[in-house]
């Protein structure tokens, strides 16, 4: 009799602890939030933006609701709007008094990920939590 006692006993350590680890699991993951979601507040200032799989060799834009650069600016050097990890060099330029191009120096690496933060609060001034935009 004690040996029945002794498996039921384990059977029912071992469900506790399949609900144990399906609650930390779904909880832990929960928790996180989605690192790839971009506040929709961003949605204020930027129309759209270069993002997800992009060939080696493509420039990097971001579009603007409303004209941000003056006319005089168009075609000249932007400065150092963009950050990436891991680094990248190139040249960020005015396409357009709403458009900045970010061409990469070299090629980028193919099958990389790059995180790239644009620091929209040197352009324009924006609410606590939005002077950079971050993507990947």
């Amino acid at each position: 009799m004690k040996a029945h006692y002794k498996k039921i006993g384990y059977g029912v350590l071992a469900a506790v602890l399949v609900v144990i680890f399906i609650f930390y699991y779904t909880t832990s993951t929960s928790q996180k939030g989605n690192p790839g979601a971009i506040n929709p507040a961003f949605g204020e200032y930027i129309s759209s933006y270069t993002a997800g799989v992009i060939s080696s060799g493509s420039p990097i834009r971001i579009i603007f609701a409303k004209d941000v650069a003056e006319l005089d600016l168009v075609g000249k050097d932007a400065g150092k709007l963009f950050s990436f990890k891991p680094s990248v060099s190139g040249k960020a330029v005015w396409l357009d008094m709403r458009t900045v191009e970010f061409t990469p120096e070299n090629r980028l690496t193919s099958g990389q990920t790059y995180e790239l933060g644009f620091y929209l609060s040197k352009l324009i001034p924006v609410p606590k939590g939005l002077e950079t935009f971050n993507y990947s």
